[in-house]
């Protein structure tokens, strides 16, 4: 049974000097992310009208392409009664970047938009934007929107947030 080793590269030298070298090599994959936070839930005061603000929620987007990212958060169709599912409330949304680490500079494009489901604009849509690798430390603010004038049904409403990540 023969063995056969295979030298690294180097150099043998008598009385001389001697120089070798050997790479390392990281490959970094294009990836982009979200950290999403857990479930809020609240209870409103049913002795008003008044629209339901939730606390402050932090999302965390990171992007290791150089290219950036884009990050879209979207209420598809308001707040909806569990159980009612034609009893609708209106949905807003507000973005702010809380802090960043990297080198691509992040900005929002759209920091704010309100749903108006009555007028047939059910969807509610924010977005930031980075131009280079990094991670977003994102504040979001969700409110249910609800008319003073007209009493809400009892029951549990929901509303989902979708963000999405993408590569321009």
């Amino acid at each position: 049974m023969a063995f056969f080793f295979a030298a690294p590269s180097c150099c043998w030298a008598q009385n001389t000097s001697a120089v070798a070298s050997q790479t390392f090599k990281v490959s970094v994959p294009e990836v982009v992310g979200v950290t999403v936070p857990t479930e809020v839930e609240v209870i409103h005061e049913a002795t008003s009208g008044d629209s339901v603000t939730f606390p402050t929620q932090w999302w965390n987007v990171r992007s290791s392409t150089t290219r950036g990212a884009v990050a879209e958060f979207a209420i598809v169709s308001g707040f909806t009664h569990q159980s009612l599912v034609d009893v609708q409330a209106d949905a807003e949304l507000n973005i702010a970047i809380d802090s960043t680490t990297g080198t691509g500079q992040w900005q929002v494009s759209q920091g704010h938009d309100i749903s108006s489901i009555a007028d047939g604009d059910e969807m509610t849509v924010v977005q930031v934007v980075c131009d280079g690798t990094g991670i977003a430390r994102l504040g979001l603010d969700v409110r249910m929107v609800t008319n003073p004038l007209h009493p809400i049904a009892v029951g549990t409403y929901t509303a989902d947030v979708l963000c999405t990540v993408t590569v321009p």
